[in-house]
């Protein structure tokens, strides 16, 4: 799962968990990483919980009732930089609770997180706070404290109608706005008819309203950029929704077909008519992760109008060049197209990538079988944060979420696991599709075996693909207690 700050805001910042058995995320320099773990057999408790106290109350002091709080990533104890998502594998989803009528809440976390090679004690809990009458907050709290509390302030009220382009009232559809949250009961439908809500912040913001179409045509407004002061009401009537731009693109004939395992992360940025990309506004995106086909097409079928896409493709053997090479830290950040016509047909320009074939044995030299290899070379989004090369997600699904409150969770990330692998019998671990000439990191996870210190230290080993021939490092690991 992608840990996001806000799918739309442009503080984006992800993490990804794949599946090799348990996965931890962790950040190394500026890169998002993904470490593999074996926790199936672990001899230590990860089920014990402790709890957290919080108050909830308003800007006067006075308590509010039916907050919702939701804890969703930790930090360890001796750890200054990591930001660890919720520990699913060990404990499951992470909890919703809700304050009572004095504004508490217990908020439960587990006291140790991670496996018996790296067991993590939890020293701070990452939760949001969230009413459908205040402006929600996100916080980190120590698990020392006695009672941690959230100060709410009220927002003010954004109401909006819809209609197709025969004027035809529509009521089934969502709204994305960059400083609003994505969960459903932010955007209900009021006396009137209007999506409405009560939590928005002062300030410009941009809106969009969507609706959902079983064939994924989807319907959108217009960008609209919102100005609104503290305790202001507006309302938005008729906003009209029609069809976005449709996508059309390819693989330039450099990648031989038939393309295989490729998919296209999509980033639209739209841009209000007349107005330009600021710094110091939030700017609203869309997203979406579709699949390369055999002759080396894709197709988004709708889309937000006007602007600018990013695009990153990746399939066996070839990834994307990236546009503006300097300044990006080595991340993949794709290429940009402008959004001009109601088609357009994007050509991607390819290069190919390198393979990491990593050898593990044990201090006699013998192979080792079913060690976790993980690598995670880094993308990241236009105007936002990074993520590992290969994850996304589909804003759509978060529009579904609004229209359906009874499916409170967030919506699925689209990840990518060519990057998290196991070794085979005779301890051959075979990495592809990493990108040439970054510095990366790998690291390792098995049940029973460690990096020794002088091989890069217990996590993270550096390495750089300088061509296409396949780079072999051979990694000699140390049984865990000699």
């Amino acid at each position: 799962m992608l840990l996001v700050n806000s799918i739309i805001r442009r503080s984006l910042v992800g993490m990804l968990l794949l599946a090799v058995s348990s996965v931890w995320c962790a950040v190394v320099g500026n890169h998002c990483a993904a470490i593999a773990f074996d926790d199936s057999e672990s001899e230590l408790d990860f089920k014990e919980m402790k709890s957290l106290s919080l108050r909830v109350v308003d800007s006067d002091g006075n308590p509010i009732a039916n907050a919702k709080v939701r804890p969703y990533a930790l930090r360890a104890v001796g750890d200054t930089n990591a930001h660890y998502f919720w520990p699913t594998s060990n404990i499951g989803e992470p909890p919703v609770v809700h304050t009572d009528e004095e504004g508490l809440v217990k908020i439960p976390y587990p006291v140790r997180f991670g496996n018996r090679v790296q067991p993590l004690e939890s020293r701070e809990v990452t939760f949001s706070v969230s009413h459908i009458d205040h402006i929600s907050v996100t916080m980190n709290s120590s698990t020392t404290i006695e009672q941690a509390t959230a100060s709410l302030v009220r927002g003010s009220r954004v109401r909006i109608s819809g209609v197709d382009e025969q004027g035809n009232a529509i009521t089934e559809f969502g709204v994305l706005m960059p400083n609003v949250d994505w969960r459903p009961s932010e955007w209900p439908i009021d006396e009137e008819g209007y999506r409405s809500n009560s939590a928005i912040r002062s300030g410009n913001w941009q809106m969009l309203a969507v609706q959902p179409k079983p064939d994924g045509n989807t319907l959108f407004s217009d960008l609209t950029t919102i100005r609104i002061r503290r305790g202001q009401s507006l309302r938005f009537s008729k906003i009209v929704l029609r069809p976005g731009v449709r996508v059309e693109g390819r693989l330039d004939n450099a990648v031989p077909r038939p393309i295989q395992n490729g998919i296209v992360i999509a980033t639209f940025a739209p841009k209000v008519a007349g107005e330009s990309y600021e710094e110091k506004d939030p700017t609203l995106t869309w997203s979406d992760k579709v699949d390369i086909q055999p002759d080396g097409t894709f197709t988004i079928p709708s889309a937000p109008r006007g602007g600018v896409v990013q695009m990153i493709a990746i399939c066996d053997g070839w990834l994307c060049k990236s546009d503006h090479q300097n300044g990006n830290q080595g991340s993949v950040i794709g290429q940009n197209f402008d959004v001009e016509s109601e088609i357009i047909s994007p050509e991607l320009v390819m290069e190919p990538t390198g393979t990491l074939e990593v050898v593990c044995k044990d201090n006699q030299g013998n192979p080792l079988s079913d060690v976790g290899v993980a690598t995670w070379p880094n993308q990241k989004y236009f105007m936002g944060g990074s993520t590992i090369l290969g994850s996304g997600y589909q804003s759509i699904s978060f529009i579904d979420t609004q229209l359906n409150p009874s499916a409170d969770v967030r919506p699925p990330t689209l990840g990518d696991d060519r990057y998290s692998v196991k070794s085979n019998a005779e301890g051959l671990a075979v990495l592809r599709n990493v990108p040439i000439g970054t510095s990366e990191y790998l690291a390792i996870g098995s049940q029973g075996y460690r990096l020794p210190k002088q091989a890069g230290g217990e996590q993270y080993v550096p390495f750089k693909l300088e061509d296409v021939q396949p780079l072999k490092i051979e990694l000699t690991l140390e049984k865990v207690g000699e």
